[in-house]
């Protein structure tokens, strides 16, 4: 049979329309296996974080271990605009799962997803539990 975390995820993420959503595209099914067929993103945020010089726990500890006056203004206000357009996405993205009665219950760098376009987007679904009014779909289709 089918993992009831594949399908709870694919019955929410058929509900879920939003640009800071993965958009789940396509679901094919055969008898020996389930394909899930999403829109690319580049990479998740671990990788993206660790593609800007080290590990994001080395970022962290070089952040908490520096004088704010020590880096240069313009370095630092990058890294500011970056984190606040990250986090702005992030909240939309729980927003809109909150509005529509969907709770994600996993997140972590590796389940946020960056497209080319610097885009974030929520991804994997599958210990999210749909709360209050119910997601409509819970079969097998």
């Amino acid at each position: 049979g089918v993992p009831s975390s594949a399908l709870r995820e694919i019955c929410i993420l058929r509900e879920l329309k939003h640009r800071n959503v993965v958009r789940l595209y396509d679901v094919i099914y055969s008898e020996s296996k389930l394909t899930l067929v999403f829109e690319y993103c580049d990479q998740d945020l671990k990788k993206f974080f660790d593609s800007l010089n080290g590990h994001i726990d080395q970022q962290v500890q070089h952040l908490s271990m520096v004088s704010i006056h020590s880096i240069e203004p313009e370095e630092l206000s990058l890294k500011i605009q970056m984190a606040k357009s990250l986090m702005l996405q992030l909240l939309r993205g729980l927003a809109f799962c909150h509005a529509h009665h969907v709770l994600h219950r996993d997140l972590k760098p590796q389940n946020l997803l960056i497209n080319s376009n610097g885009q974030l987007k929520l991804a994997d679904f599958g210990l999210a539990r749909a709360f209050g009014v119910p997601v409509r779909c819970y079969s097998a289709e």
